[in-house]
Protein backbone atom coordinates (compact mmCIF):
# COMPACT_ATOMS: atom_id res chain seq x y z
CA UNK A 1 0.00 0.00 0.00
CA UNK A 2 1.66 3.45 -1.02
CA UNK A 3 3.39 4.99 2.23
CA UNK A 4 2.98 1.82 4.02
CA UNK A 5 6.39 0.18 3.81
CA UNK A 6 9.53 1.03 2.04
CA UNK A 7 11.59 -1.84 3.10
CA UNK A 8 10.98 -5.52 4.58
CA UNK A 9 14.42 -5.93 6.95
CA UNK A 10 14.66 -9.67 8.34
CA UNK A 11 16.27 -9.94 11.35
CA UNK A 12 16.47 -13.82 11.56
CA UNK A 13 13.74 -13.46 13.87
CA UNK A 14 11.31 -11.30 12.23
CA UNK A 15 10.43 -8.94 9.15
CA UNK A 16 10.40 -5.16 9.96
CA UNK A 17 8.54 -3.17 8.25
CA UNK A 18 10.00 0.69 8.01
CA UNK A 19 8.15 3.78 6.59
CA UNK A 20 9.46 6.45 4.59
CA UNK A 21 9.67 8.51 7.70
CA UNK A 22 12.06 5.94 9.39
CA UNK A 23 14.00 5.62 5.93
CA UNK A 24 14.38 9.52 5.96
CA UNK A 25 15.63 9.34 9.24
CA UNK A 26 18.21 7.09 9.02
CA UNK A 27 19.12 8.79 6.19
CA UNK A 28 19.75 11.93 7.89
CA UNK A 29 21.61 10.12 10.24
CA UNK A 30 24.32 8.71 7.94
CA UNK A 31 24.47 11.97 6.01
CA UNK A 32 24.95 13.47 9.06
CA UNK A 33 28.07 11.18 10.14
CA UNK A 34 29.49 11.67 6.87
CA UNK A 35 29.33 15.29 7.13
CA UNK A 36 30.98 15.09 10.41
CA UNK A 37 33.86 13.11 9.13
CA UNK A 38 34.46 15.06 6.66
CA UNK A 39 34.68 17.94 8.53
CA UNK A 40 36.98 16.36 10.81
CA UNK A 41 39.21 15.07 8.25
CA UNK A 42 39.69 18.54 6.37
CA UNK A 43 40.53 19.91 9.90
CA UNK A 44 37.27 22.36 10.12
CA UNK A 45 37.35 24.15 13.56
CA UNK A 46 40.34 22.39 14.82
CA UNK A 47 43.68 24.14 16.49
CA UNK A 48 46.86 23.84 15.12
CA UNK A 49 49.65 22.04 17.15
CA UNK A 50 52.84 21.13 17.37
CA UNK A 51 55.84 19.08 18.50
CA UNK A 52 55.45 21.64 21.95
CA UNK A 53 51.18 20.13 22.45
CA UNK A 54 52.72 16.45 22.98
CA UNK A 55 50.72 15.11 25.55
CA UNK A 56 48.11 17.97 25.51
CA UNK A 57 44.32 17.36 24.59
CA UNK A 58 41.64 18.61 22.52
CA UNK A 59 39.21 20.47 24.75
CA UNK A 60 35.61 21.81 23.10
CA UNK A 61 35.53 25.66 23.20
CA UNK A 62 32.91 26.92 25.98
CA UNK A 63 30.36 28.34 22.68
CA UNK A 64 30.73 24.61 21.16
CA UNK A 65 32.31 26.20 18.18
CA UNK A 66 35.20 24.48 18.07
CA UNK A 67 38.11 23.05 20.00
CA UNK A 68 41.56 24.41 21.65
CA UNK A 69 44.59 22.45 22.66
CA UNK A 70 45.02 22.45 26.56
CA UNK A 71 45.45 19.57 29.42
CA UNK A 72 42.75 17.38 30.39
CA UNK A 73 42.63 17.54 34.35
CA UNK A 74 40.14 16.05 36.90
CA UNK A 75 39.98 17.56 40.67
CA UNK A 76 40.73 15.05 43.61
CA UNK A 77 40.32 18.36 45.95
CA UNK A 78 38.76 21.53 45.49
CA UNK A 79 42.65 22.99 45.69
CA UNK A 80 44.15 20.30 43.98
CA UNK A 81 44.64 19.33 40.06
CA UNK A 82 46.33 16.28 39.11
CA UNK A 83 47.57 14.75 35.58
CA UNK A 84 45.77 12.42 33.75
CA UNK A 85 46.34 9.03 35.35
CA UNK A 86 49.66 7.38 34.03
CA UNK A 87 52.65 6.54 35.84
CA UNK A 88 54.94 9.44 35.12
CA UNK A 89 52.57 12.02 35.49
CA UNK A 90 50.99 10.43 38.90
CA UNK A 91 50.08 13.30 41.09
CA UNK A 92 51.80 15.94 39.48
CA UNK A 93 50.19 18.92 39.17
CA UNK A 94 49.99 20.88 35.67
CA UNK A 95 49.45 24.18 34.00
CA UNK A 96 45.58 25.27 33.82
CA UNK A 97 46.23 28.68 33.57
CA UNK A 98 45.36 29.17 29.71
CA UNK A 99 43.17 26.27 29.64
CA UNK A 100 40.29 25.41 32.65
CA UNK A 101 41.18 28.25 34.60
CA UNK A 102 40.76 26.39 37.70
CA UNK A 103 42.87 28.54 39.41
CA UNK A 104 40.82 31.69 39.29
CA UNK A 105 37.96 29.78 40.06
CA UNK A 106 39.69 28.90 43.94
CA UNK A 107 41.26 32.21 43.85
CA UNK A 108 44.65 31.24 43.90
CA UNK A 109 47.32 28.22 42.18
CA UNK A 110 49.73 26.07 43.31
CA UNK A 111 53.48 26.81 41.97
CA UNK A 112 52.95 23.17 40.81
CA UNK A 113 50.23 24.45 38.41
CA UNK A 114 53.16 26.30 36.74
CA UNK A 115 55.42 23.02 36.26
CA UNK A 116 56.28 20.64 33.69
CA UNK A 117 57.69 18.44 35.90
CA UNK A 118 58.22 17.32 39.65
CA UNK A 119 59.92 20.96 41.34
CA UNK A 120 59.66 19.55 44.73
CA UNK A 121 62.55 17.42 45.22
CA UNK A 122 65.11 19.13 46.03
CA UNK A 123 66.94 18.30 42.49
CA UNK A 124 64.80 19.52 39.93
CA UNK A 125 65.53 23.17 39.20
CA UNK A 126 61.77 25.23 40.49
CA UNK A 127 63.29 28.31 38.47
CA UNK A 128 60.82 27.91 35.13
CA UNK A 129 57.81 27.40 37.12
CA UNK A 130 58.86 30.46 39.53
CA UNK A 131 58.92 32.36 36.84
CA UNK A 132 55.82 31.34 35.19
CA UNK A 133 53.97 31.95 38.43
CA UNK A 134 55.18 35.71 38.76
CA UNK A 135 54.55 36.44 35.38
CA UNK A 136 51.11 35.44 35.98
CA UNK A 137 50.58 38.75 38.93
CA UNK A 138 47.78 35.88 40.11
CA UNK A 139 47.90 34.79 44.07
CA UNK A 140 50.32 31.76 44.42
CA UNK A 141 50.90 29.41 46.64
CA UNK A 142 53.91 26.99 47.05
CA UNK A 143 52.98 23.85 48.42
CA UNK A 144 54.15 22.33 51.77
CA UNK A 145 57.30 19.71 50.76
CA UNK A 146 59.51 17.33 52.62
CA UNK A 147 62.23 18.13 50.69
CA UNK A 148 63.11 21.76 48.76
CA UNK A 149 62.26 24.08 45.73
CA UNK A 150 65.40 24.24 43.94
CA UNK A 151 66.20 27.76 43.83
CA UNK A 152 69.38 27.84 41.37
CA UNK A 153 69.14 30.99 39.14
CA UNK A 154 67.51 34.35 39.52
CA UNK A 155 63.44 35.50 39.06
CA UNK A 156 62.74 38.43 38.05
CA UNK A 157 59.04 40.08 39.50
CA UNK A 158 58.20 42.47 37.17
CA UNK A 159 54.14 42.90 38.23
CA UNK A 160 51.86 43.08 41.58
CA UNK A 161 52.13 39.11 42.95
CA UNK A 162 51.24 37.30 45.47
CA UNK A 163 54.24 34.72 46.59
CA UNK A 164 53.38 32.77 49.32
CA UNK A 165 54.83 29.72 51.40
CA UNK A 166 52.39 27.36 53.24
CA UNK A 167 52.60 28.26 56.88
CA UNK A 168 56.05 28.42 56.65
CA UNK A 169 55.91 24.44 55.39
CA UNK A 170 57.43 25.37 52.23
CA UNK A 171 61.50 25.35 51.60
CA UNK A 172 63.98 26.97 48.81
CA UNK A 173 67.32 25.70 48.37
CA UNK A 174 69.37 27.86 47.03
CA UNK A 175 72.93 26.79 45.33
CA UNK A 176 75.40 28.33 43.24
CA UNK A 177 76.14 32.47 43.63
CA UNK A 178 73.15 33.92 42.54
CA UNK A 179 69.08 32.47 43.37
CA UNK A 180 67.31 36.21 43.63
CA UNK A 181 64.43 37.52 43.97
CA UNK A 182 64.70 40.53 41.78
CA UNK A 183 62.04 43.23 42.87
CA UNK A 184 61.05 45.56 39.74
CA UNK A 185 57.32 46.27 40.32
CA UNK A 186 54.60 47.43 43.13
CA UNK A 187 52.57 45.67 45.38
CA UNK A 188 54.86 42.60 46.00
CA UNK A 189 53.51 39.85 48.53
CA UNK A 190 56.02 37.05 49.45
CA UNK A 191 56.74 35.52 52.27
CA UNK A 192 55.72 32.39 54.53
CA UNK A 193 59.12 30.06 54.11
CA UNK A 194 62.15 28.59 54.46
CA UNK A 195 65.34 29.25 52.95
CA UNK A 196 68.15 26.96 52.95
CA UNK A 197 71.87 28.23 51.88
CA UNK A 198 74.00 26.00 52.77
CA UNK A 199 74.86 25.44 48.83
CA UNK A 200 75.44 28.64 48.14
CA UNK A 201 78.97 30.16 46.63
CA UNK A 202 78.56 33.49 46.69
CA UNK A 203 76.86 36.66 49.02
CA UNK A 204 74.22 37.25 46.95
CA UNK A 205 70.76 38.31 49.08
CA UNK A 206 67.58 36.56 48.53
CA UNK A 207 65.71 39.37 47.87
CA UNK A 208 67.25 42.35 45.55
CA UNK A 209 65.06 45.93 45.21
CA UNK A 210 66.48 45.93 41.65
CA UNK A 211 65.97 49.52 40.57
CA UNK A 212 67.21 51.31 37.59
CA UNK A 213 68.55 54.86 37.45
CA UNK A 214 66.12 57.16 35.68
CA UNK A 215 63.82 54.83 35.17
CA UNK A 216 60.55 55.81 36.38
CA UNK A 217 58.89 52.83 35.69
CA UNK A 218 60.77 51.06 38.68
CA UNK A 219 59.89 53.11 41.35
CA UNK A 220 59.15 50.05 43.57
CA UNK A 221 56.46 50.72 46.66
CA UNK A 222 54.12 49.02 48.77
CA UNK A 223 56.71 46.03 49.10
CA UNK A 224 55.58 43.23 51.72
CA UNK A 225 58.03 40.30 53.05
CA UNK A 226 57.05 38.14 56.46
CA UNK A 227 57.83 35.23 57.87
CA UNK A 228 60.66 34.18 56.36
CA UNK A 229 62.98 32.01 57.95
CA UNK A 230 66.70 31.85 55.72
CA UNK A 231 70.08 29.53 57.11
CA UNK A 232 73.86 30.13 55.77
CA UNK A 233 72.17 32.32 53.07
CA UNK A 234 74.71 34.97 51.16
CA UNK A 235 72.07 37.47 52.77
CA UNK A 236 68.72 38.13 53.25
CA UNK A 237 67.78 41.95 51.27
CA UNK A 238 69.87 44.24 48.84
CA UNK A 239 69.57 46.81 46.33
CA UNK A 240 71.71 48.10 43.57
CA UNK A 241 72.64 51.93 45.10
CA UNK A 242 72.12 53.27 41.72
CA UNK A 243 73.19 57.14 42.48
CA UNK A 244 75.90 56.73 44.87
CA UNK A 245 75.82 58.05 47.92
CA UNK A 246 72.81 60.62 46.68
CA UNK A 247 69.51 60.11 47.95
CA UNK A 248 67.08 58.66 45.23
CA UNK A 249 63.51 57.87 45.75
CA UNK A 250 63.16 54.38 43.96
CA UNK A 251 62.15 52.30 47.10
CA UNK A 252 59.86 53.45 49.45
CA UNK A 253 56.47 51.97 51.53
CA UNK A 254 58.19 48.59 52.45
CA UNK A 255 57.27 46.26 55.50
CA UNK A 256 60.03 43.79 56.25
CA UNK A 257 58.64 41.71 59.56
CA UNK A 258 59.10 38.61 61.48
CA UNK A 259 62.24 37.95 59.60
CA UNK A 260 65.02 35.27 61.01
CA UNK A 261 68.46 35.17 59.42
CA UNK A 262 70.90 33.14 60.77
CA UNK A 263 74.69 31.90 59.99
CA UNK A 264 74.31 35.05 56.98
CA UNK A 265 77.76 34.70 54.97
CA UNK A 266 77.27 38.26 53.46
CA UNK A 267 75.44 41.13 54.53
CA UNK A 268 71.68 40.34 56.39
CA UNK A 269 70.52 43.03 55.19
CA UNK A 270 71.55 46.48 52.92
CA UNK A 271 69.53 49.21 52.05
CA UNK A 272 70.62 52.17 49.84
CA UNK A 273 68.54 53.52 47.61
CA UNK A 274 65.46 53.33 50.41
CA UNK A 275 63.39 56.59 50.47
CA UNK A 276 60.87 56.92 52.86
CA UNK A 277 58.26 54.18 55.28
CA UNK A 278 61.13 52.28 55.12
CA UNK A 279 60.22 49.41 57.98
CA UNK A 280 61.41 46.78 59.94
CA UNK A 281 59.88 44.69 62.68
CA UNK A 282 60.63 41.55 64.54
CA UNK A 283 63.76 41.07 62.40
CA UNK A 284 66.74 39.11 62.96
CA UNK A 285 70.13 38.82 61.61
CA UNK A 286 72.72 36.40 62.77
CA UNK A 287 76.16 36.93 60.80
CA UNK A 288 78.48 33.53 60.32
CA UNK A 289 81.41 32.85 59.11
CA UNK A 290 81.33 34.83 55.46
CA UNK A 291 83.46 33.92 52.20
CA UNK A 292 86.52 35.67 51.84
CA UNK A 293 86.89 36.43 55.64
CA UNK A 294 85.96 39.66 55.18
CA UNK A 295 83.40 40.96 57.91
CA UNK A 296 80.38 42.29 56.67
CA UNK A 297 77.87 43.95 58.75
CA UNK A 298 74.46 42.98 59.71
CA UNK A 299 72.88 46.04 58.50
CA UNK A 300 73.64 48.64 56.56
CA UNK A 301 70.78 51.47 55.69
CA UNK A 302 71.89 54.65 53.38
CA UNK A 303 70.58 57.51 51.69
CA UNK A 304 67.22 57.41 53.40
CA UNK A 305 64.30 59.53 54.41
CA UNK A 306 62.45 58.11 56.48
CA UNK A 307 63.27 54.80 58.32
CA UNK A 308 61.58 52.63 60.88
CA UNK A 309 63.22 49.74 63.28
CA UNK A 310 61.56 47.69 66.07
CA UNK A 311 62.47 45.00 67.68
CA UNK A 312 65.53 44.65 65.43
CA UNK A 313 68.14 42.46 66.33
CA UNK A 314 71.70 41.99 65.10
CA UNK A 315 74.02 38.88 66.50
CA UNK A 316 77.86 39.02 65.39
CA UNK A 317 80.32 36.40 64.81
CA UNK A 318 81.88 36.61 68.03
CA UNK A 319 80.27 33.21 68.58
CA UNK A 320 82.26 31.48 65.09
CA UNK A 321 85.57 32.40 67.12
CA UNK A 322 86.07 28.77 68.18
CA UNK A 323 85.71 27.20 65.02
CA UNK A 324 88.80 29.61 64.28
CA UNK A 325 87.30 32.23 62.39
CA UNK A 326 88.15 35.95 63.77
CA UNK A 327 86.32 38.68 63.11
CA UNK A 328 87.86 42.09 62.24
CA UNK A 329 86.90 45.97 63.31
CA UNK A 330 84.41 46.20 60.83
CA UNK A 331 82.17 43.55 61.77
CA UNK A 332 79.36 45.76 63.13
CA UNK A 333 75.71 45.10 64.13
CA UNK A 334 73.82 48.18 62.44
CA UNK A 335 75.50 51.22 60.08
CA UNK A 336 73.28 54.02 59.72
CA UNK A 337 74.23 56.91 57.12
CA UNK A 338 73.45 59.54 55.39
CA UNK A 339 70.09 60.05 56.02
CA UNK A 340 66.98 62.02 57.18
CA UNK A 341 65.31 61.08 60.16
CA UNK A 342 65.77 57.56 61.98
CA UNK A 343 63.19 55.82 64.50
CA UNK A 344 64.15 53.33 66.14
CA UNK A 345 62.31 50.82 68.96
CA UNK A 346 63.98 48.06 71.00
CA UNK A 347 66.79 47.45 69.32
CA UNK A 348 69.84 45.10 70.04
CA UNK A 349 73.20 44.61 68.75
CA UNK A 350 74.94 41.62 70.47
CA UNK A 351 78.38 39.57 69.95
CA UNK A 352 79.89 42.16 67.70
CA UNK A 353 83.88 43.05 67.48
CA UNK A 354 83.42 46.26 66.02
CA UNK A 355 80.97 49.20 66.59
CA UNK A 356 77.41 47.54 67.83
CA UNK A 357 75.56 50.96 65.97
CA UNK A 358 77.42 53.36 63.62
CA UNK A 359 75.64 56.59 63.05
CA UNK A 360 77.01 58.59 60.79
CA UNK A 361 75.43 61.68 58.76
CA UNK A 362 71.96 61.46 59.65
CA UNK A 363 69.79 64.52 60.83
CA UNK A 364 67.59 62.70 63.77
CA UNK A 365 67.33 60.28 65.57
CA UNK A 366 64.50 59.03 67.48
CA UNK A 367 64.85 55.99 69.83
CA UNK A 368 64.07 53.86 72.88
CA UNK A 369 65.21 50.75 74.57
CA UNK A 370 68.42 50.30 72.56
CA UNK A 371 71.07 47.87 73.59
CA UNK A 372 74.75 47.00 72.58
CA UNK A 373 76.63 44.19 73.97
CA UNK A 374 79.97 43.79 72.05
CA UNK A 375 83.32 42.71 72.39
CA UNK A 376 86.11 45.72 72.27
CA UNK A 377 84.72 48.07 70.32
CA UNK A 378 82.37 51.08 70.53
CA UNK A 379 78.48 50.27 71.39
CA UNK A 380 77.13 53.50 69.76
CA UNK A 381 79.10 55.52 68.17
CA UNK A 382 77.28 58.69 66.69
CA UNK A 383 79.03 61.11 64.15
CA UNK A 384 77.61 64.44 62.36
CA UNK A 385 74.41 63.50 63.57
CA UNK A 386 72.08 66.77 64.22
CA UNK A 387 69.72 66.09 66.47
CA UNK A 388 69.41 62.73 69.26
CA UNK A 389 66.03 61.82 71.25
CA UNK A 390 66.48 58.44 72.96
CA UNK A 391 64.92 57.92 75.93
CA UNK A 392 67.25 54.15 77.23
CA UNK A 393 70.55 53.14 76.11
CA UNK A 394 72.14 50.81 77.61
CA UNK A 395 75.91 49.48 76.29
CA UNK A 396 78.38 47.05 77.88
CA UNK A 397 81.09 44.34 77.06
CA UNK A 398 80.06 40.80 75.66
CA UNK A 399 79.54 38.28 78.72
CA UNK A 400 81.25 35.38 77.18
CA UNK A 401 80.11 32.13 78.23
CA UNK A 402 83.06 30.78 79.63
CA UNK A 403 82.61 30.82 83.36
CA UNK A 404 85.61 33.66 84.60
CA UNK A 405 86.64 34.98 80.95
CA UNK A 406 84.74 38.36 80.86
CA UNK A 407 84.94 41.29 77.22
CA UNK A 408 84.92 44.53 77.65
CA UNK A 409 83.42 47.83 75.75
CA UNK A 410 85.99 49.62 74.69
CA UNK A 411 83.62 52.62 74.91
CA UNK A 412 79.80 52.31 75.63
CA UNK A 413 78.71 55.68 73.92
CA UNK A 414 80.82 58.23 71.55
CA UNK A 415 79.42 61.27 69.83
CA UNK A 416 81.67 63.62 68.42
CA UNK A 417 81.70 67.73 68.47
CA UNK A 418 79.24 67.67 65.47
CA UNK A 419 76.41 66.28 67.11
CA UNK A 420 74.68 69.32 67.80
CA UNK A 421 71.37 68.28 69.85
CA UNK A 422 71.66 65.72 72.22
CA UNK A 423 68.68 64.45 75.08
CA UNK A 424 69.00 61.08 76.70
CA UNK A 425 66.91 60.20 79.16
CA UNK A 426 69.02 56.63 80.71
CA UNK A 427 72.25 56.17 79.43
CA UNK A 428 74.13 52.97 81.19
CA UNK A 429 77.43 51.65 80.63
CA UNK A 430 79.24 48.71 81.54
CA UNK A 431 81.28 45.45 81.72
CA UNK A 432 80.04 42.08 82.42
Amino acid sequence: MPGMALLCIDTGTELRLLSYGDAEAILAAAEDAAARAEAAASGVNLPKISAADAGKSLIVNQDGTGYDVGLAVEFATETQAKAPGTPENDGLVVNLLRTLQQGQARGFFSLKDFATTVIDNGSNSAISALQSAVNSGETVVMPKTDDSYLFDGDVIINNPVKLRGASGGSKIKRVGAIGRFLLRANHINIGDFIEDGSEMTGQAALFHFDTIENDASRYIQHTLIENVRSFNSGGLIDDNNVKGAAATPYVWDILIRNVYAFGCRGRGIRMRDGFAFLRFEDVEIGLGPQYGGVSLPAYEFRNFEGLFLRRTEATGLDGYTDLGYVPDAEQRGFIFADGAALHINSLFADNNKGDGVFCQNVQYVDGNDLNSSIDGGTGFNFINVDRININTIRSGGRRNMAPGNLNTVSQGISLNANCQTVIIGNAVTHNW
